[in-house]
């Protein structure tokens, strides 16, 4: 017979492995089904065009952008680290703000975002970038168009850097953080030029057409992959993607050429190169290199639209891959444009998704331009984009399926140890140092006032 007392019994003796259940679900990273969009930077002026977004290793986001409404345009740069998102103007630091790319890293001494700008006095262009220093502020690195600093080896101390001649419509930089180092590529109206704090040099790809727009990714043993769009056919480079391996010549890829506008590059698990741009038709292709093999041809994802633009492609941790992409039929411009934001995923070994438009409660009816993607180490997908209609600042967030263990992560990327204890860390250039500040240059390179 089951008296009360076996049952009470029982009922203790099941409560721990309730409690245990209910803990580990508890534990288990939430998962959202639908994008969570937030208007990040809600000012009457017009927002968020030119944006360019990165995350750090606990997930937290950094989005560098342009405020657009007056003269000057501003560069703008908004962050959600303390919880809640927060905005501030960075024209104190860099002035002139031409409108083009910007590109956003996290280093492990805070962001960096660059951006081109125009002295309206003089003409001149230059590539800069402002980096938010651990426990200083905000602190400005010319890159290229200004000069070395005073305190640079005798060789090099106050000289000129390489001149910025023009920037096209439609430049497209990029840049990555790996293990310390801010890698990068711009352009200088002509040649497209890679730099590195790793080796402390600038590498410039000569003998191609005038190259403005390009994306750069690593592969595991920190190689360095570069992709860009040659518009024009000279020597033995066609029209059409180039790519070099670190700063190698670069070569015409045989199976993309014609019009491969807005190339982008992601590198999965397994090294395997995957690519996407935009042909003559405004479809959206993609093709593959795997290790150690030869370029695809390539396949059509989608169609991004008569006015569609904004390509953004990244690898997750399980290899999977994410592609954002703005699908115009309508000019953007026009008075009532249907325009929206569409992404599409691949999972490892696996099919590009039917394209998705990125819905969310308060959206408009023309969204998504200048969209930039990020996955964070907990393979959360994030993208900036800028809402047309309402001209703001916007990012929408929405986790995907395998989604690791959330960690808690220090500035360095790595686990956090219980107590204050932490491995001691030796960057070349220091954490908190400006390193693109002391780039060496081959000495053809060097110009004198």
């Amino acid at each position: 017979m089951i008296t009360a007392t076996r049952l009470l019994r029982s009922f203790i003796r099941a409560v721990p492995l309730l409690l245990g259940a209910v803990l580990v679900l508890a534990l288990q990273p939430a998962r959202a089904s639908t994008w969570s969009t937030t208007t990040v930077d809600n000012s009457t002026n017009v927002t968020g065009k030119y944006c360019s977004i990165a995350a750090d290793p606990n997930g937290k986001l950094y989005v560098g952008y342009l405020d657009t409404n007056s003269v000057f345009p501003v560069l703008k740069y908004a962050t959600n680290s303390g919880g809640s998102w927060t905005t501030e103007s960075l024209q104190a630091y860099i002035n002139d703000i031409y409108e083009a790319s910007t590109s956003t890293v996290y280093t492990p001494g805070g962001p960096r975002i660059m951006a081109y700008s125009k002295n309206l006095a003089t003409g001149a262009y230059k590539y800069q970038a402002v980096r938010q220093v651990v426990h200083d502020g905000w602190q400005l690195q010319d890159i290229a168009g200004g000069k070395w600093p005073q305190q640079m080896p005798p060789e090099m101390g106050g000289w000129d850097q390489m001149p910025i001649t023009s920037i096209a419509a439609g430049t497209k930089t990029g840049s990555i953080q790996l293990q310390g180092f801010t890698y990068i590529t711009f352009s200088d109206g002509q040649n497209l030029w890679y730099a590195n704090e790793k080796d402390m040099f600038y590498y410039p790809f000569t003998g191609t057409g005038a190259v403005s727009q390009s994306d750069l990714a690593a592969d595991s043993s920190g190689n360095i992959h570069i992709v860009s769009y040659n518009p024009t056919a000279v020597g033995s480079l066609s029209q059409g993607l180039l790519y070099a391996f670190n700063n190698t010549v670069p070569v015409s890829v045989p199976t993309a050429t014609g019009v491969t506008k807005n190339p982008v590059i992601a590198i999965d698990a397994a090294n395997t190169l995957h690519v996407t741009y935009l042909d003559a038709s405004n479809n959206i292709k993609y093709l593959t290199k795997p290790s150690g093999g030869s370029w695809t041809t390539p396949v059509t994802v989608a169609s991004a639209g008569t006015y569609g633009m904004s390509l953004s492609l990244k690898a997750d941790k399980a290899g999977g891959l994410h592609l954002a992409y703005y699908m115009a039929n309508d000019d953007p411009t026009a008075q009532g444009a249907k325009d929206y934001l569409y992404y599409t995923n691949r999972p490892a070994g696996g099919s590009w998704s039917t394209p998705e438009k990125v819905t969310s409660d308060g959206q408009s009816s023309n969204y998504g331009q200048y969209n930039a993607l990020v996955v964070d180490d907990n393979n959360v997908v994030s993208i900036a984009f800028y809402d047309v209609k309402r001209t703001k600042l916007c990012v929408t967030t929405k986790s995907t399926a395998g989604e690791p263990e959330r960690q808690d992560r220090d500035r360095y990327g790595e686990k956090r140890r219980s107590g204050n204890s932490h491995p001691r860390r030796h960057y070349p250039c220091g954490p908190e140092q400006q390193c693109f500040q002391r780039v060496r240059l081959p000495q053809q390179h060097l110009h004198r006032q």
